[in-house]
Formats: structure tokens, sequence, C-alpha cells
């Protein structure tokens, strides 16, 4: 038997507009826009229902008494997600944030929809909807930690935050004020970029 490596595709002609080029260039979005694509009613169900099924495992994980946001929070739901043949979704959530292929732009563009069809979904209740953010929030968190730091500007600058680097002595203060909430002979962990808001 001859086995020929298969070559990832580049976008070259993808059939996503500039628009959604522009939409797409990260792994995390603030979902400011609903998303403008044909979708099928098979597709349309399947994707939502595969979204519930992440926001369920967010859940589930963080009611098995493992401490939110720890590594091993963190690892925990993106093995079960990886278990649960979810692979778009797992590499939206685990990319460094700035991938260029075909299949990045088309996992961050279902990520988008199904957002907008559980945000529908969930905002027919008070209750639903404190669900739906409270765990929207939690994989927010998640993603943001997996990013890579050029990811994470990236996404800052997308997004029009003002912000401004902070120096190692600044942060040195801000770990002593933080009141424990940081441990101070650790540091930073070294996927977090220390900045401040203006």
């Amino acid at each position: 038997m001859n086995f020929v490596a298969r070559k990832r595709r580049i976008l070259v002609d993808t059939g996503f507009s500039e628009y959604e080029l522009g939409l797409y260039n990260n792994d995390l979005q603030m979902y400011g826009t609903p998303p403008n694509s044909k979708i099928t009613l098979r597709d349309f169900e399947d994707q939502a229902l595969e979204r519930v099924k992440v926001l369920r495992i967010i859940e589930q994980t963080t009611t098995k008494g493992i401490t939110r946001y720890s590594e091993e929070w963190r690892k925990a739901i993106l093995d079960e997600i990886k278990t649960q043949g979810m692979k778009s979704f797992h590499k939206v959530f685990t990319g460094n944030g700035l991938g260029k292929l075909e299949q990045d732009y088309e996992a961050r563009r279902k990520d988008h929809i199904t957002h907008f069809i559980c945000r529908l979904t969930y905002s027919r209740t008070e209750e639903l909807r404190r669900w739906f953010i409270a765990q929207e929030l939690d994989l927010f968190r998640l993603r943001w930690t997996q990013l890579s730091s050029e990811g994470r500007q990236a996404f800052l600058k997308s997004n029009d935050f003002c912000y401004m680097s902070i120096s190692e002595e600044e942060t040195s203060g801000l770990l002593n004020i933080s009141n424990g909430l940081i441990d101070k002979s650790k540091g930073l962990p070294s996927r977090i970029t220390p900045f401040v808001l203006v």
C-alpha cells in the first residue's frame, strides 16, 4: 500500500467573504454581530445541541468539586469535549488564536453560529438566561487562558480594547495587594499577559 500524506488546505478560495475572514480571524470572539450565513435546519439543530453539550460539560465539571479555572478543571473539560468527538469545538478552544487554515475559520464560524442559536434558545426565561451566561462566561475564561500572547493581543486589538502593558514592578505590586488571590511565590502563570484596561 502506498500512503501519501495529505496537506492541510490553506485559505486560497474557501468561499469566506472578506468580512467573514475579518470576523473569524481569532479563536475568541465577543459575538458583537449576529451571523449572516446560510445553514440547513439539520445543521442548525445538530450544531446547537453540540454547543449545549459543551456548556453542560462545563457545568458538570464545575459541580464535581474541581477548582474552577484550575489546570485540572481546564484539562477535564477539554478532555471530555475531545472524548465526545466535538472536534471543531476542541480545535477552537485549544488553538493559539491565530490559525489561518480553512478548518480554523470554519470552526470559528460554527462557534459564532451556535453561540447565537443558544442565545436565542436560552432567552425565554430569567433562569435560563442566567444559566447560559454563567456557562458562557466560564467558557470565555477557559478559552482566554488557552490563547497565545499573540492571540490575546490580536483579540484585544480586534475588539478595540484600549490597554497598556504594565511593568514587572507594577505586576509585583498588584500581586502584593491581591490578598492571596494569586500565589505570590509562583507569580503570574506563564500564559497570563499582565495589562490594565484604560
